[in-house]
Order: structure tokens, then sequence, then C-alpha cells
């Protein structure tokens, strides 16, 4: 799942309007945020240019 599926879905969730893009773009940057400060609880791993995150 990528960092923009994951802003709409949770955006979605919250009855926010997917189509407005900078309303998304600012939730995707909260979400990437929120991952890269989460150093002890999840694991960013970085495969061929592609990243992806997963739980410790």
């Amino acid at each position: 799942m990528t960092a923009r599926e994951l802003a709409e879905r949770i955006m979605r969730v919250k009855a926010m309007p997917v189509v407005d893009d900078r309303q998304r773009e600012l939730v995707q940057k909260t979400i990437l945020g929120s991952l890269n400060r989460a150093k002890e609880t999840i694991a960013r791993s970085e495969t061929a240019g592609l990243v992806s995150w997963r739980l410790i």
C-alpha cells in the first residue's frame, strides 16, 4: 500500500473529501512524518527505490 493509498483510506474513514489534493497531501505528509518518528515500533526498509514499513 502506498502512502497515497493509506492517506486516502484514512480520509475516507474520517469523512474527509478525498478529491481535495491539498488536504490529501497534508494527510500523507503527516502519516510519513509519524512513521519516520516511530523508530522504536516501526521499521523502515527500502528495496529498489520502494519504501515499506513493518511493525517490530
